[in-house]
């Protein structure tokens, strides 16, 4: 009984061995397909790493240059940051001096304008004091023509009667002029006064009488022709000694003060005409008498 019991153990073994070793064949075939599929992938993932590891290190590149671009750029800005601010410093520094010239020649031309506004002020002020001036001026010349012209008339209205005898009466630059012929007062070469000249000289003082701001100038008047005799040395001699002596007829015949006369000899040195014939020579033989209006008015003003 126990031989057949052994051999089935046997049998049984075998046909289980026989069973296992099926079934690993099998697996051994699917392991194979696995593995090749496996290494199919990995070989699609080494191509794909290979791939990706390219393009990481593309990437990597690109980024290492894109720092470097980057960190050049900041470097760049950094450069530009600093001449920024060195132009902003310099242009501030240039704008703070601007602005202190600006203050100093703004204070400066305030010190100019109001220097010249001063000036202004002054020269109009000197101005209008000259206006003021100019207009009592014109006022006193304005005075003075009237008195010329009212005293010509009065002296030309005092003498009418010798006009006919050589004396004439003119203004002249602002004076009266009363002309009197050497015929109408002296004998040729003498220095004493005829009658008819004397009766004309106190026709003439009394009109003087009414005018005391006058002044008297006498002048005498010869030709050309030598003169020397006991009284008189040439015609120098003459014509001064012709001028007092009108002087002390004027003063004899009229209350004049002395003050107001000039005594004044020209010889032949004025001549109104050429001592080229007998008739001008006679023309030369003249005295003047040259009445002015007193001018202390005019020079008080001038003098403001």
């Amino acid at each position: 009984m126990q031989k057949p019991f052994t051999l089935n153990f046997v049998l049984l073994f075998s046909v289980i061995l026989y069973l296992s070793s099926c079934v690993s064949l099998g697996r051994f075939e699917e392991s194979e397909k696995a593995r090749e599929k496996l290494k199919t992938k990995l070989k699609i993932c080494e191509t794909s790493s290979d791939s990706l590891k390219a393009s990481l290190d593309n990437v990597r590149n690109k980024n290492n240059q894109l720092m470097k671009d980057i960190d050049k750029e900041k470097a760049d800005k950094e450069d530009q940051k600093t001449k920024f601010q060195n132009d902003l410093s310099s242009l501030k520094g240039e704008l703070t001096k601007m602005t202190q010239n600006y203050e100093a020649s703004k204070a400066q031309s305030k010190g100019k304008v109001e220097e010249l506004l001063s000036k202004l002020e002054a020269t109009q002020t000197d101005l209008q004091s000259r206006e003021n001036k100019l207009r009592e001026v014109e006022g006193v010349l304005e005075n003075m023509k009237s008195m010329v012209n009212s005293l010509k008339q009065n002296i030309a209205d005092a003498l009418l009667g010798f006009k006919d005898l050589g004396l004439s009466v003119y203004v002249k630059d602002g004076k009266v002029y009363v002309s009197l012929s050497e015929q109408l007062l002296f004998r040729s070469g003498s220095i004493d006064v005829e009658s008819k000249g004397k009766e004309a000289l106190r026709g003439l003082a009394v009109a003087l009488e009414t005018q005391p701001d006058i002044n008297i100038l006498i002048e005498g008047h010869t030709d050309n022709v030598p003169i020397s005799t006991s009284q008189v040395k040439d015609n120098w001699d003459l014509s001064v000694l012709r001028a007092t002596a009108i002087i002390r007829i004027l003063m004899e015949n009229g209350n004049l003060d002395p003050k107001r006369f000039v005594p004044s000899g020209r010889g032949e040195s004025m001549p109104v005409v050429d001592n080229d014939t007998k008739e001008n020579r006679s023309k030369n033989r003249r005295t003047e008498i040259i009445l002015t209006p007193k001018l202390d008015k005019l020079y008080e003003i001038l003098n403001q």
